[in-house]
């Protein structure tokens, strides 16, 4: 018999709190005929164990495996798995009230998209919510509906082609319902399918998030309002916020937690407008790369690499150029060429040159590291990597400058 409801459950590392979340869902109150489909979301601990020994007790739940990391490609695994139109979507490290189900899944019948209830006093401490800055529960349902408590037609999401896997962090799923609301589908509010939502308790993993939506949210920004909030305006004034506050922090838990949250939340904002700037340049085409060689003897690979320099130039390619060791046959060559030149700082080990190469790559910030045979090749790649930069090498021992290039073959 196939099931009326499909709840589906994304689930990475949720060792902690999914039995909690699994035990409610298998004591809700309704008649529905309904199914659970848990998407291990490449979870390296318990997480797919403890499902499927809570599985062997009640065949409504199954678990699926999707390896490749992301919170929207779990949900279209799920989604994508669900035998029936009407699916639900919640979080494996919340709690689902008694009525849920039944309150959420008849939202989505008389609509397109159902939209629940958050709250926050029953799983979280007093001192967590304020760190969130959160004094009571919400007691109406947003206008777009939250990824830890949602429910759609499974015909919608196909209409629409799933959510955007390339978003993580922030905005993941408001993407997503933006697209639904300008299609013509309706959202339909329900305050009774209320979700009990665990919000991260440590100080640390609170500013990891903040730092993350932030970021996210400046360098894929969802409305005006999340780019009038990236200004440099607006930033001053948390810093003045914060700065304002710095003597209250002994005798304020609440200013001390107000202020690690906002100082993440500009950080997460800084780093997203020099991303966004970054790739702004590289769809104007811009490209910048940063060619690791040994040195500026007259080699064919620093041959080549001297007479190519002006064409790709010429093609809006920003190139650097860094040396191993000092020796400067072909130092007037690379003058000319037009290149920013550098000299990495001289080391007596391989590991020494390589943590000089990712100190330069990280100072530099292109978008690509270009190594040579040899030296720069061993320092250059490890070096690269360290920094988190693509790298390429090339594998050359004669020149192959402008001349020996075939028509067109640098456009």
């Amino acid at each position: 018999m196939m099931p009326r409801v499909t709840v589906v459950i994304p689930a990475r590392n949720a060792a902690a709190t999914i039995v909690e979340q699994l035990a409610a869902l298998s004591d809700q109150d309704t008649s529905t005929d309904f199914e659970v489909v848990v998407v291990n979301n490449g979870s390296t601990d318990d997480t797919k164990k403890l499902c499927t020994t809570f599985f062997e007790l009640d065949p409504r739940f199954r678990i699926i495996d999707e390896r490749s990391v992301g919170i929207n490609r779990a949900r279209n695994a799920g989604i994508q798995a669900a035998r029936s139109d009407i699916v639900l979507v919640c979080d494996a490290d919340d709690r689902v009230t008694s009525n849920w189900l039944q309150a959420l899944s008849t939202a989505v019948e008389s609509g397109d998209i159902g939209a629940g209830l958050m709250r926050y006093s029953v799983l979280n401490s007093p001192l967590t919510m304020r760190r969130w800055n959160i004094a009571a529960d919400p007691t109406s349902v947003p206008d777009l509906p939250t990824g830890a408590n949602f429910g759609l037609r499974r015909s919608v999401w196909q209409t629409l082609g799933g959510f955007d896997q390339t978003w993580s962090g922030a905005g993941d799923e408001t993407e997503f319902f933006q697209r639904a609301v300008r299609a013509g589908f309706s959202v339909v509010a329900a305050e009774e399918a209320v979700v009990d939502y665990r919000l991260p308790s440590s100080l640390r993993s609170t500013l990891k998030r903040q730092y993350r939506f932030s970021r996210m949210r400046t360098l894929r920004p969802l409305a005006d309002i999340e780019v009038e909030a990236a200004r440099w305006s607006q930033s001053m004034r948390r810093i003045l916020w914060v700065v304002r506050h710095v003597p209250m922090f002994p005798i304020s838990p609440t200013a001390r937690a107000i202020s690690w949250r906002l100082a993440a939340t500009q950080l997460g904002i800084w780093s997203g407008l020099i991303a966004r700037r970054r790739d702004t340049r590289r769809a104007d085409g811009h490209i910048h790369v940063l060619c690791i060689i040994d040195s500026f003897l007259a080699g064919g690979a620093e041959a080549s690499l001297a007479a190519i320099i002006p064409a790709l130039r010429e093609r809006n390619v920003e190139i650097e150029v860094a040396t191993l060791f000092e020796r400067n046959d072909l130092l007037w060559a690379f003058e000319q060429s037009g290149a920013t030149l550098h000299q990495i700082p001289v080391a007596r080990s391989r590991i020494g040159r390589a943590l000089s190469v990712r100190k330069l790559v990280k100072g530099v910030r292109p978008h690509l590291v270009h190594t040579t045979l040899f030296e720069a090749d061993v320092a250059g790649r490890i070096g690269a990597r360290l920094a988190r930069c693509p790298v390429v090498t090339s594998l050359v021992n004669e020149s192959y400058g402008q001349d020996h290039h075939a028509p067109g073959a640098l456009g």
